[in-house]
């Protein structure tokens, strides 16, 4: 049965039978009509029309239901996750029929490496790798907090990381071209929590390989005189040469290209490495060093 007057005042309501929680919340009506028409609770469709949703969702739970019920088997009873068994998840609550229920579980870390790949378009045998998509926290009352991880790669193969961030992006150039197995592992660490992710890539060679170009050098007290000749010549001839002789100057050929580029350097008792940069007729660039002729490398006594 009901008392209370329309509409403000405080709502009390007392069970007629035990199918029904007791006592209920004081609550207020929300429609403007006398409680006296609503009856006994037997008119249960009618008085939850009339009443606020606190006091709905305590009318709707049965005192014969099962209080060790647990339907998805996480160690918490139906009544623990939903309070008010109105099968709705209310704030508060969890769902008594998902155990995956993140707030099922109050606090517990979560370390979740992830990374991507991407070969390099122009750079022989590298590989971009970025793992800014991982996940490092701990779950502390149904609440997301960010943790500390640390990260070690594997990259599967001998070579030198050649850039990125120094954090999330690194870039890793492989010795040899090929498919290799990367590896990241990351670790929670105060709880030790850790776990790993791998992932196929490939080192490709993509730069366009130098043009057959053979140097020599003649040395004359302090004077180089630089030969240059094309073993196999292609329809792209070479158009211009430019030498940088390793001590901040320069010589430049266009058209017709001389037999022999002599220099003579200002200092002596000294090594040089001089860079060859040919241009040719189709605007290809390649640049040579010593590196690529031991020839360019010039002692000057």
């Amino acid at each position: 049965t009901f008392s209370g007057n329309l509409p403000g005042e405080d709502l009390v309501i007392n069970t007629v039978d035990g199918n029904f929680l007791t006592p209920l919340f004081p609550d207020t009506y929300s429609v403007t009509a006398s409680a006296s028409g609503y009856g006994t609770l037997t008119d249960s469709v009618t008085v939850l029309e009339a009443v606020a949703q606190q006091t709905k969702d305590l009318l709707m739970v049965p005192s014969s239901v099962d209080q060790d019920l647990d339907s998805d088997g996480d160690g918490l009873t139906d009544i623990d996750e939903d309070k008010n068994l109105n099968g709705i998840v209310d704030p508060g609550e969890t769902d008594p029929l998902d155990a995956q229920d993140p707030c099922a579980v109050l606090d517990y870390h979560v370390v979740k490496p992830q990374f991507s790949s991407l070969a390099s378009t122009d750079r022989d045998r590298v590989v971009f790798l970025d793992s800014s998509q991982s996940s490092c926290y701990e779950m502390v009352s149904c609440v997301k907090v960010d943790r500390d991880c640390t990260g070690e790669w594997d990259y599967g193969g001998s070579g030198a990381v050649v850039g990125g961030d120094g954090h999330d992006v690194i870039v890793y150039q492989y010795a040899t071209a090929g498919d290799y197995t990367v590896t990241l592992s990351m670790t929670e660490q105060v709880s030790g929590t850790s776990s790993a992710k791998t992932l196929q890539v490939t080192s490709e060679i993509v730069e366009t390989p130098l043009a057959p170009l053979d140097f020599s050098t003649e040395i004359n007290m302090a004077t180089v005189s630089l030969t240059l000749s094309d073993p196999d010549p292609t329809d792209a001839e070479i158009v211009t040469v430019i030498v940088y002789w390793g001590d901040r100057n320069r010589s430049e050929y266009s058209g017709s290209l001389p037999t022999s580029i002599d220099h003579t350097y200002s200092l002596t008792g000294l090594e040089y490495h001089i860079r060859v940069k040919a241009i040719l007729s189709n605007t290809d660039e390649f640049h040579y060093t010593f590196l690529n002729d031991a020839d360019l490398a010039v002692s000057i006594q």
